[in-house]
């Protein structure tokens, strides 16, 4: 059954399928190991099996997702538009 994620939720409080562990570089520079799961998104109407990274109730994807689709992102104006295909 597909799970919609809401603010306060991580990966565990999904019951997603764990895969293991794998370290990150965070944006300030440091490294942790997190924890990666298995997740079906769908984007655009685009739906695929992913990878996700859980860092505390943020979830994190990757490339292979964002290659799908284009992504512009109006930081003043809080818009992110998504097109696929």
């Amino acid at each position: 059954m597909p799970h919609r994620t809401r603010a306060g939720q991580s990966g565990p409080d999904l019951e997603l399928p764990p895969l293991g562990d794998m370290m990150i570089e965070e944006a300030a520079g440091r490294t942790a190991r997190v924890p990666i799961y298995r997740a079906e998104v769908e984007i655009g109407g685009i739906a695929m099996s992913v990878q996700v990274a859980a860092l505390g109730y943020e979830t994190l994807i990757g490339r292979d997702v964002l290659n799908q689709c284009t992504l512009v992102l109006r930081g003043r104006a809080g818009e992110l538009e998504i097109e696929t295909g």
